[in-house]
């Protein structure tokens, strides 16, 4: 998905009067899978639904696979990073957090209730004080139970922080 974001925001300002300033982090836990996806190549069969206009714009053809362009994998940041760590507030590429937008898809139905709280906790403190939380579908209703986030457009799972670093 990061790639993805990247490819959007790089399309957005080509066409804006005002570009946007951002820098884009993508964490793991799993520095194996954090290489695969530093490395920006794709089966074919990963890339199927991926408009032919970005296949030429963005990517390079190695066989079966596609190479994504150095220009657009530069835009990322990746650090290994454990969710659950007590020490730390955020990645460490971020030094403070104070995100605008954060994708936490497919991770929190794999723990208890209260992990997913303290996960869910931890991403609030990060964030920015209206900044903005997309879940998966099937994580929807686990994070409209949370105090710090508010459902924005229901039944999407775009949620919008709701309380500040200091009421929490």
């Amino acid at each position: 998905y990061i790639y993805s974001i990247a490819m959007l925001i790089d399309e957005m300002n080509e066409s804006a009067e005002d570009k946007v300033a951002f820098r884009l982090f993508a964490t793991d836990y799993s520095s194996k899978e954090l290489a695969l996806a530093q490395h920006g190549v794709y089966h074919e069969d990963v890339v199927r639904n991926v408009r032919q206009k970005h296949i030429w714009k963005y990517f390079a053809a190695e066989g079966d696979s596609y190479r994504l362009n150095d220009r657009i994998k530069n835009l990322v940041d990746f650090s290994e990073y454990d969710l659950l760590d007590k020490e730390s507030s955020s990645p460490p590429a971020s030094i403070f957090g104070d995100f605008d937008l954060v994708f936490c898809s497919n991770l929190l139905f794999y723990y208890r209730t209260e992990v997913q709280q303290e996960i869910l906790g931890k991403i609030c403190r990060s964030m920015s004080p209206n900044g903005y939380l997309i879940s998966g579908e099937a994580e929807r209703d686990i994070v409209s139970r949370h105090e710090c986030f508010r459902a924005v457009a229901p039944p999407s799972a775009i949620f919008q922080r709701t309380k500040h670093r200091g009421s929490l």
